[in-house]
Order: C-alpha cells, then sequence, then structure tokens
C-alpha cells in the first residue's frame, strides 16, 4: 500500500510485515535435536566440563522453546529521511545499500548498516511494492550486488529458528 506525500519529490511507501518468518518443526527437528543435545550434554558431564554443561542446557533451552515466540506485526515506512520500523527511523545515512532477493517466492528487503555490531536488516515485502521501493531507495543508496539472503538468515532457515 503507497501512501502518496510530498516530502522532497519522494513518495512514502508504508506497508506492514511480520516481525520476522516462523518455522515449522515437525517430530524429525525435534528428535535430531533432542539427540543432539543429550549427546552435548552427556559429553559435558563425562568430559566434566561444567561451563560447557550450563551453556548447552541454556542455549538448548532457548532453541527449544524459541518457536514460541510469535513475531508481532509491523509498520514500515520508507520516505525522504530513510526507513522507518515502528517509528523507530534509521536514517540512509546509517545504511550502506541494500539488494532484494526472492525465496520460495516471496521477496525481501535487505539493507546494510554502517555500523558493524548490527545485522543486515531484512523485511518482507510485497512484490507488488518492490519497484516502489527501489525507485525511492535508488535516490539515496547504491544497489549491493549481492542478490542472495545473508548467511545468517540461511543458518537461521536450515536450523528452523
Amino acid at each position: 500500500m503507497e501512501e502518496p506525500t510530498n516530502n522532497n519529490s519522494v513518495n512514502s511507501i508504508v506497508w506492514q510485515a511480520a516481525e520476522f518468518e516462523t518455522h515449522i518443526r515437525d517430530w524429525r527437528w525435534y528428535a535430531v535435536f533432542s539427540l543432539l543435545w543429550v549427546v552435548l550434554i552427556g559429553y559435558s558431564i563425562y568430559s566434566r566440563q561444567w561451563m560447557l554443561l550450563a551453556s548447552v542446557v541454556v542455549v538448548g533451552s532457548l532453541l527449544l522453546f524459541s518457536n514460541r515466540i510469535r513475531p508481532r506485526q509491523m509498520t514500515y515506512r520508507i520516505d525522504s529521511a530513510g526507513l522507518s520500523i515502528n517509528n523507530k527511523l534509521y536514517l540512509f545515512e546509517q545504511l550502506k545499500n541494500y539488494w532484494f532477493h526472492v525465496k520460495d517466492g516471496k521477496v525481501y528487503l535487505n539493507l546494510v548498516s554502517t555500523s558493524k555490531f548490527m545485522p543486515t536488516i531484512t523485511i518482507r515485502i510485497d512484490q507488488s511494492n518492490q519497484e516502489s521501493i527501489q525507485t525511492v531507495l535508488a535516490k539515496f543508496l547504491p544497489m549491493s550486488e549481492h542478490t542472495d539472503e545473508d548467511w545468517i538468515d540461511k543458518i537461521n532457515r536450515f536450523l528452523k529458528v
């Protein structure tokens, strides 16, 4: 959904999307996870690595229960000021470049921050909005040659977290 406003001759583009993608975990995921978890716990007890044991229990518990977290509906806005996510503004000066990638018929916008400690921002968009989003972003940011999803997103999708 586009909302035309006269903001330095750039139309604002506003849309809503889920905060993150959810993955369906079947019984096989839980079986493999449980097996690996038990093996790691057993190894850490056998080798008397108590810090490893604590880490395996905490990380395993977080992974096991992370599927219970439901994504919030976020409001995204791109205009001449920058990218706004639920009223948190990322100025274009804070962003290095962008690219789009398609995965399973869904289009994603990826934005790289100039900050080394901020991950790539990945946002699901409607394919119908891609051209208008690209038109606005091209005025402020270079488009990256990168056309695939970020490596951390690949790992998350593989692990279904």
